[in-house]
């Protein structure tokens, strides 16, 4: 039997226990590469399980789609710090949540430099700043792509 490498759970109301469970299959290194929970409210107590999953059990997971979840800072610097330990994860979609100064500062950090973490074309996100301070914008690439 074929293995499920793609899920595609956009609106299904998932929320954080849901979330939960599904970090729990995701701890099991299974052979899932893309999970898109768009507009699903796992919050923040979601892709904190989901981000400490795949930031030390799962090594195939390369695109995680969380847009529009209700995940503030705390959730979004758990993604961050994932990205940091899990070199699989590639492609982080998170618009639509509230990117505020730390986590601006975390996704600054990782798509700076001369061998950014993430790729422009591999978020729907980019880093800007103004009088010193990161923000985050819809990247423009992506703005035309759904």
């Amino acid at each position: 039997r074929e293995a499920v490498v793609s899920t595609q759970s956009t609106g299904n109301k998932i929320g954080e226990d849901g979330a939960k469970a599904i970090a729990g299959l995701l701890r099991l290194n299974t052979p899932l590469k893309k999970l898109s929970l768009t507009s699903n409210r796992i919050g923040n107590n979601g892709v904190v399980a989901i981000s400490e999953a795949v930031a030390t059990n799962n090594c195939n997971l390369n695109t995680l789609m969380i847009n529009n979840n209700g995940i503030t800072e705390t959730g979004v610097c758990a993604v961050a710090a994932a990205l940091r330990l899990n070199i699989t994860l590639s492609n982080v979609y998170l618009w639509g949540n509230e990117l505020r100064n730390t986590a601006c500062d975390a996704f600054e950090r990782l798509m700076d430099g001369n061998k950014p973490r993430i790729l422009p074309h591999n978020t729907d996100i980019e880093p800007y700043r103004v009088d010193g301070v990161t923000y985050l914008a819809e990247a423009g690439h992506y703005l035309f792509s759904h």
